[in-house]
């Protein structure tokens, strides 16, 4: 299949699949006879491995090096601790990224609360009115009003 097909079936653009291939995520194609790209179902299937583990929050540094483990557990050669080494690998970064997503959801949580604790202080204090001032240039003043209750 050509660049245009597989970057349709992984749901990424073209571009997408070039970065891919430049940062040595995807292997470099076969080529036809009159220079285009050829790429086969193993090449959607790592397309579409790489996007899940981006979505899962993986960096494309992270999975750069998942693939060489990949690569051992996928191997009907690699000696059995081998495999078991490469899979407990891959099992210890997995966790280390499930407690950097922790990490990220606790400061949510934190940064909600103080937008909860905001609306509440303003609620109480008045009415607030923000708008946008006139734009004189690329820094747009504003401009706040609030009333608050006598």
């Amino acid at each position: 299949m050509r660049i245009g097909e597989l970057a349709r079936l992984a749901g990424v653009n073209i571009q997408t699949i070039r970065f891919y291939e430049r940062e040595g995520l995807l292997r470099a194609p076969d080529r036809s006879a009159s220079g285009y790209r050829c790429y086969s179902l193993h090449d959607l299937q790592a397309v579409r491995s790489i996007r899940g583990l981006q979505g899962a929050g993986f960096t494309l540094r992270d999975i750069r090096e998942l693939a060489a483990f990949e690569q051992v557990l996928a191997s009907d050669t690699s000696p059995l601790d081998a495999r078991a080494s490469a899979r407990s690998e891959i099992i210890r970064r997995a966790y280390d990224r499930l407690a950097a997503l922790d990490d990220r959801i606790d400061g949510l949580h934190r940064m909600r609360a103080q937008m909860e604790q905001l609306i509440e202080t303003l609620t109480h204090l008045g009415h607030c009115v923000f708008s946008a001032g006139p734009a004189k240039d690329a820094k747009a003043s504003v401009a706040t009003a609030c009333e608050f209750p006598q």
